[in-house]
């Protein structure tokens, strides 16, 4: 996750609120990586708490990034790049981005938002549990899915596989098929999520 500086105090705020309200919001190998371009011992007093109650809540690490190196080479920013020999970038900055990637280096979720706004953690943290729900088996969420609600199976898979892995299942039309979550999570072992997952 790339934090702006001009929003730092907004989105630290959001990002502590989220993991206080809801631990489960990341998964267990979740790093997060807050990128600034104020050095953290010029930060304001209540930047540097915000970041030091971040590191104790979660895997969260601070990084100054003066000239924004990091950002332009992670591909992390939509302006054009200041050339001005003091590297100042703040007004070329025109969104911010959060990603979700695997522990196998796969890109699950891309979000671009405008800098003007806060990060909506509520939608991150909506996505990232449908993530976690559905990572590596041949399940999908419905659009506006919400945690507990029933999940999607693909058509790759047939009934009698999904019988087998879920048990009981709705089926709408041959390629819509219903399965209630908790039949998934009673399904779910490292074990298991080993033999069912499906290479994309």
């Amino acid at each position: 996750m790339y934090v702006e500086g001009a929003c730092l105090t907004v989105s630290l705020q959001g990002l502590r609120n989220q993991l206080r309200d809801d631990p489960s919001f990341l998964p267990p190998y979740a790093r997060i990586l807050g990128l600034c371009e104020t050095p953290f011992s010029e930060l304001g007093a209540k930047e540097r708490a915000l970041v030091r109650e971040l590191q104790d809540i979660g895997p969260f690490s601070f990084f100054a990034d003066q000239r924004m190196r990091s950002v332009f080479g992670f591909g992390m920013h939509q302006g054009i790049r200041n050339t001005s020999a003091s590297g100042d970038c703040a007004a070329n900055t025109q969104n911010r981005v959060f990603w979700v990637v695997t522990p196998d280096r796969r890109i699950q979720a891309v979000w671009n938002f405008p800098l003007i706004i806060d990060a909506n953690f509520v939608e991150f943290g909506r996505v990232i549990r449908a993530l976690k729900t559905t990572y590596g088996l041949p399940l999908a969420t419905p659009a506006n899915w919400t945690d507990g609600a029933d999940l999607l199976i693909l058509p790759s898979l047939s009934d009698t596989e999904a019988q087998q892995r879920y048990g009981r299942f709705k089926k709408v039309l041959s390629y819509f098929r219903q399965v209630p979550v908790d039949q998934v999570l009673k399904a779910r072992t490292p074990k298991n999520d080993a033999q069912n997952s499906v290479d994309e």
